[in-house]
């Protein structure tokens, strides 16, 4: 112990008397024209009424935002997001059954959705700091959906039915937003927030259902709309029993308008070519 004190003091005596380098630390990675950014994005309030979309953090159905620098006061948004499921089933009933099944029959089923959505944008930033940046932007919202049921039975003596269900949905919505980056040290990041007013329209939102019965040699058929509310696994997707109220002509839409429906932490990454 008396030996490590001693080597202690020699040591802070020799680091008294020593000069120290000059460095000089530069602040900031302030994009420029042709840099490109990665945005990551943590919702701190996300209410549906106006909701445009939410952050990614990486997450299944979030979406990918990215931007492009025009110069470093401008820069494009934009936002993707495409997704598609699809789950087929066929077969061949059993004759070994009597009485359970009509030997020969053939089933298929068919399920599906998709959800194709695009959010354009820009971004003007006003300042022109390595530390501090303040922007405003607008963003664009375009989605387009479709959920399909489908299911087809038949025999060899010609009797079959046939259900098709689908709903189509088109989200079309405007945002403004503003917001502050912070950049971090000599990394190329930067970590702010962002928030403004939204407008939200749904459209559709209704299915539509096209039933049709062969009997005896006798054909039926009907073509109707109804109120669905379809489950969110696309296996789960099955014919409604039983059905709600049977509409000719039905409409089914939404609007909702706010300040603050997205207020997110942001963080950028940037690269360039």
């Amino acid at each position: 112990m008396v030996v490590m004190v001693v080597f202690g003091f020699q040591g802070l005596a020799q680091l008294s008397t020593r000069e120290n380098d000059d460095v000089k630390i530069k602040l900031g990675a302030r994009p420029a024209a042709r840099d490109m950014a990665l945005t990551f994005g943590y919702d701190v309030a996300n209410d549906y009424k106006a909701n445009l979309y939410g952050g990614n953090v990486l997450q299944g159905g979030d979406i990918l935002n990215f931007k492009y620098y025009l110069s470093p006061k401008t820069a494009l948004r934009l936002g993707i997001n495409l997704s598609k499921q699809t789950y087929n089933s066929s077969g061949t009933f059993s004759d070994t059954i009597p009485g359970i099944s009509i030997p020969g029959s053939e089933y298929k089923e068919k399920k599906s959705a998709r959800e194709y959505v695009l959010v354009p944008g820009i971004e003007h930033h006003f300042l022109e700091s390595n530390i501090f940046d303040v922007f405003a932007g607008a963003d664009l919202y375009l989605g387009f959906g479709r959920k399909l049921y489908q299911n087809d039975m038949s025999n060899k003596s010609g009797d079959a039915s046939n259900y098709k269900m689908t709903m189509g949905t088109t989200v079309v919505g405007v945002g403004g937003v503003v917001g502050f980056n912070v950049f971090v040290a000599q990394l190329p990041v930067s970590i702010g927030i962002e928030y403004g007013l939204n407008l939200k329209w749904e459209l559709g939102k209704k299915s539509k259902v096209t039933e049709e019965q062969t009997f005896n040699g006798q054909t039926a058929s009907a073509e109707y709309q109804r109120f669905y509310d379809w489950p969110e696994k696309v296996e789960d997707f099955s014919k409604p029993y039983p059905p709600t109220a049977y509409f000719e002509s039905l409409s089914n839409n939404y609007f909702g308008m706010g300040t603050n429906q997205n207020v997110r932490i942001v963080l950028n990454i940037y690269f360039g070519k």
